[in-house]
């Protein structure tokens, strides 16, 4: 206490004091430029600290200190990582948690200094130690643009790999301060009976794995979801509670406050080392320093300080979205705080809904990463739910797990919540998409956002910025129309195949086919892309890998029309009455604007729904596509063409053995004669059956493409350009 009292008078802590602000900023830059290199933020980055360094060199040397020791840190463990990935896994490890999965367990091994992650038919007793023997293999890399990147959610998570186990040797019990946290579960799972127990965890220990995933799916969609992350809210009702007994003992002040911070740090452990938690002890502790030694430290300078200090125990959290989202809400209402106040009768309301509006604003881009679908009607169900969660059901929650025999009154609550969180979901009027867009386009959004602040604090007209705000939501909403590229993407799912084919401007959009049904990949990745109407959706054949997911996409897009195999009836019945619809066959044609596509089969039915598939030769973009369905041989040796008539070859049935026969290959010229052609094989990176087959791989001499591996292929025309671009790097 006495080296606490005597830091406020050196030099260091003066320099640093109101900088801290410029620390956070350079980290952020930092972080975001090894994410993803842009020539505009390294020249920015130059610019600015040559300013700082003009401004005050030992401050600048100070910030490169502290910079270097948390980026020293970080690359640190990211070596380590690569270090000890090891394809051939034979190690003791200790399990640290377990989640339960629909029809598994999910397992985290700590092994030495870093995890692995692996599933487990059987339950394993956390804190046990098991010799592991398999192999490890590294997650995915995002499928599409946009997509969720397993690989940096295990990288930042500290999991080196997947483990695919092939022994396991229980060893003996041993100790995990995990074990905490278990327990609770346990002691949740014994006295709590209701099906309100799932939101009494999640709201007192930080565990939602038990909620059920429609109320989970209607609190996102209504945008309430910070409120089930344990925060301040959660951490001054303990305290609060934690000073009133203490003092009701009579204790000292100092001892209330080195009681309260024992007791907040084993609540930290009982929530299984939640970053959320870590973040609002350290808040409070610094809080009370600042009190207690009078530091006069601004808010701004202690949440600086706090995420500086959260960032020295582990650099990796500034990738996880719980720690972005709380600390730019938190940002954003510290430095606006002046405007939120107003002395009008109804300031509680007031406040509330500036709070919701400016807290949606910042947020926006981030959120819209997690799920592209925003219903602005958030800002007004906050003002509702935060007053419902914050002085009914959280101190209800907290009560029941102290006293079991009030959960029959807090499920009343529970049921009354669910039902009318389920009736606010539903209304949609005011949801809107917001598409993937590059970092330029964020950094203006928040450039514009920071001079609708400035002069609101200056007490100037917002008119124009207001104006600006808009236009740059607008432009967002609608980037589609401002994509001057014409792509054909062959999209990477988990099972089945889907194919967007898009002009540019918005002109047309086509969709053949769309993946197996349960899989929201694909509305996902159409949503991603900008894309709210789609002119025509072609089912190849009635298989539900490649007409699953045809009725959800009707109820999420704007559908013109909907055409598939003349003796395909399961997909007709699935089309509503309202969008039109066509059963086609060998030598129709179909014309959207500079789009051409002929059917070459079916000719007769088969009696088999593969073969029955449309066979459709496309004409896109100055490129002649190729799209087979799931044909077999003996459709093939019927199609006629020649090695002119086809550039890019859709490969039949995910590569299957039955399909893409020597003969059929040699004659559409996929032959080692013509290295300029393309073959994409679609066999889905969940599918079960070892698609692409061996013989499939050999048969094509051409350069393959096989999604599972090179994940989404866009193939793309800049219109600007005449240039061709194949992509696939997301």
């Amino acid at each position: 206490m006495h080296y606490l009292r005597k830091l406020k008078y050196t030099s260091l802590f003066n320099l640093l004091k109101n900088n801290y602000c410029i620390i956070v900023f350079l980290i952020v830059i930092l972080f975001v430029l090894y994410h993803k290199i842009n020539i505009f933020l390294i020249l920015f980055l130059i610019l600015y600290f040559g300013y700082l360094c003009k401004k005050s060199l030992k401050l600048s040397i100070i910030l490169v200190i502290i910079l270097a020791f948390i980026f020293i840190n970080f690359f640190t463990r990211l070596y380590l990582q690569k270090k000890n990935f090891q394809q051939d896994f034979d190690k003791i490890g200790k399990v640290i948690k377990i989640k339960k999965t629909n029809t598994s367990y999910q397992v985290i091994f700590k092994v030495g200094l870093e995890k692995v992650i692996t599933y487990s038919d059987t339950y394993l007793q956390c804190g046990g130690i098991y010799h592991l023997k398999g192999e490890l293999s590294k997650g995915s890399t995002a499928h599409y643009q946009g997509g969720f990147n397993y690989h940096h959610y295990l990288t930042y998570q500290n999991i080196i790999g997947i483990l695919n186990i092939e022994k396991m040797e229980y060893i003996k019990k041993g100790f995990s301060i995990y074990q905490m946290n278990e327990a609770m579960n346990h002691y949740f799972d014994k006295v709590l009976k209701t099906k309100s127990a799932a939101m009494i965890k999640a709201l007192t220990i930080g565990n939602k794995n038990d909620l059920d995933e429609s109320l989970q799916q209607d609190i996102s969609n209504i945008g309430i979801s910070h409120l089930f992350v344990i925060s301040g809210l959660h951490i001054n009702i303990l305290a609060m509670c934690i000073k009133f007994i203490l003092k009701k003992v009579h204790l000292k002040e100092y001892k209330i406050y080195i009681f309260t911070i024992i007791i907040l740090f084993i609540y930290f452990f009982v929530t299984g080392l939640l970053i959320s938690v870590l973040r609002v002890i350290i808040s409070y502790i610094l809080r009370l320093i600042n009190k207690v030694l009078n530091y006069q430290l601004s808010s701004i300078d202690m949440i600086c300080i706090n995420m500086i200090m959260v960032l020295f125990i582990n650099p990796f959290y500034i990738y996880q979205y719980s720690f972005i989202l709380s600390y730019i809400t938190s940002f954003i209402i510290i430095i606006s705080s002046h405007l939120l106040t107003t002395s009008s009768k109804y300031q509680f309301f007031i406040t509330s809904l500036k709070i919701s509006i400016l807290s949606l604003l910042v947020t926006l881009p981030i959120i819209t990463n997690i799920n592209p679908d925003i219903n602005f009607l958030s800002i007004f169900y906050n003002i509702l739910y935060i007053p419902f969660i914050t002085y009914i059901i959280l101190p209800m929650a907290f009560l029941v797990a102290i006293f079991p025999l009030l959960e029959c009154i807090f499920n009343y609550v529970y049921l009354f919540f669910e039902t009318f969180t389920h009736f606010f979901a539903n209304i949609k009027i005011f949801t809107i998409t917001f598409p993937s867009v590059n970092i330029i386009v964020i950094f203006v959004y928040y450039f514009i956002i920071y001079f609708i602040l400035k002069n609101l604090e200056l007490k100037r007209k917002i008119y124009r910025r207001g104006i600006a705000l808009l236009l740059i939501l607008l432009y967002w909403n609608n980037i589609s129309f401002f994509n001057y590229n014409n792509e054909v993407y062959f999209i990477d799912l988990p099972k089945g195949e889907a194919t967007l084919i898009r002009s540019s401007h918005n002109q047309a959009n086509i969709l053949i086919d769309t993946g197996e049904f349960g899989y929201d990949d694909i509305i996902l990745f159409l949503k991603k892309q900008g894309i709210k109407r789609l002119d025509l959706i072609i089912i190849t054949h009635s298989d539900s890998d490649h007409n699953g997911m045809l009725s959800s996409i009707i109820d999420h897009f704007n559908v013109k029309s909907v055409y598939y195999n003349r003796y395909d009836t399961q997909t007709k019945n699935k089309i509503p009455a309202s969008i039109s619809n066509a059963g086609l066959k060998a030598n129709d044609k179909i014309t959207l604007r500079d789009i051409e596509l002929k059917v070459l089969s079916p000719t007769k039915d088969y009696q088999n729904s593969n073969n029955n598939s449309l066979v459709i030769l496309a004409n896109l973009f100055g490129k002649k596509y190729l799209f087979t369905g799931d044909i077999t041989k003996v459709v093939e040796e019927k199609i006629e063409l020649t090695k002119d008539d086809v550039d890019i070859l859709k490969v039949a049935h995910h590569g299957s053995n039955t399909s893409s026969s020597l003969s059929f290959l040699n004659k559409i010229g996929f032959d080692i004669s013509n290295p300029n052609k393309i073959a994409i094989c679609m066999n889905g990176y969940l599918n079960q059956f070892s698609f692409p087959h061996s013989n499939t791989v050999y048969n094509i001499q051409t350069k393959l493409y096989i999604t599972s591996y090179s994940k989404t292929i866009c193939i793309r025309k800049n219109k600007l350009l005449s240039k061709y671009n194949i992509i696939n790097r997301w």
